[in-house]
């Protein structure tokens, strides 16, 4: 696949596909950052992890953290939006969970074997809602942008991320059975 810059020629209604894909990713992130924040240790939570990294990556490929754009991407240039991937110390710490998630889910490393490399560390520590709080302030600037060509985009993204951030699951909810007649 070709690089390209992010400038896909587009119809109405593949922009309108597109936009339903990237809030599907955003949910997925979202929630998948606060499920996994009360998920007690189990059978599925490898599982869950392993999903939420896979919205992640594509929300940091979406705005730009990997710096590598390929000629199908869907990119914000595609909404109207002229975006930057920022410059911050939070933004570098958003790109070192990418290259994290590119190392030891996406492709497969001498540091997901079981002896690594000499001096690789093989232990890898994930923490979801971190990754969440530093990720959410950059999705918020590129709404910031997206208002001026797709005000309804903007209100419907920021909607998500107030809906599922402001939500906390019940945890330990013991269900009581009905009594006997």
């Amino acid at each position: 696949m070709k690089k390209s810059d992010g400038a896909y020629p587009h119809t109405a209604d593949q922009l309108q596909q597109a936009f339903t894909a990237l809030v599907y990713e955003l949910q997925s992130f979202l929630q998948g950052g606060v499920n996994l924040e009360t998920m007690k240790a189990g059978r599925w939570q490898n599982e869950v992890l392993e999903a939420y990294l896979v919205h992640a990556r594509v929300l940091m490929t979406f705005l730009g953290a990997n710096k590598r754009v390929l000629s199908d991407d869907v990119t914000p240039a595609n909404f109207g939006v002229t975006w930057k991937w920022p410059s911050t110390p939070e933004a570098g710490e958003v790109e070192q969970q990418l290259e994290k998630i590119n190392k030891h889910l996406a492709h497969l490393t001498w540091g997901r074997t079981s002896s690594g490399l000499p001096g690789q560390e093989m232990s890898v520590s994930w923490s979801p809602i971190s990754l969440v709080n530093l990720l959410v302030p950059i999705i918020n600037q590129f709404i910031e942008l997206l208002r001026s060509p797709h005000p309804d985009y903007a209100e419907a993204l920021e909607a998500n991320i107030k809906a599922i951030l402001s939500y906390r699951p019940i945890v330990n909810l013991e269900v009581i059975p009905p009594a006997e007649p």
